[in-house]
């Protein structure tokens, strides 16, 4: 039973990645349209894109680096030593605020 309950946080963790990557890519198509506009425009109105290009490209490391502490903390649930590493885990995970990984986290534990 352990290791269903387990497997049900790595699947709630990795769906949190999931998530995220989807952001990810929606902010990939924005910064193409912003790049593809910038091309189109005069060159007294690209400082503003070119703005908006830097947010998006800043919007979209911090998305890659969610995407991979997600992918990292489902990886985890398998590494952790004994019962009492495992258990502190869960709790850290449940302290995390995404629901979805707090009911999961919580159910493991149980």
């Amino acid at each position: 039973m352990l290791g269903l309950g387990l497997r049900q946080v790595q699947d709630a963790l990795n769906k949190k990645a999931d998530d995220v990557q989807h952001e990810f890519v929606a902010v990939s198509d924005e910064l193409d349209a912003v790049s593809r506009k910038i091309i189109e425009v005069r060159n007294e109105d690209r400082p503003p894109l070119r703005a908006e290009q830097e947010s998006l490209r800043a919007k979209q490391a911090q998305l890659a680096d969610e995407v991979n502490l997600w992918r990292e903390r489902s990886r985890a649930v398998t590494q952790q030593r004994g019962e009492s590493g495992l258990r502190a885990y869960m709790e850290e995970l449940k302290g995390l605020g995404d629901p979805m990984v707090t009911f999961a986290a919580g159910q493991a534990l149980e």
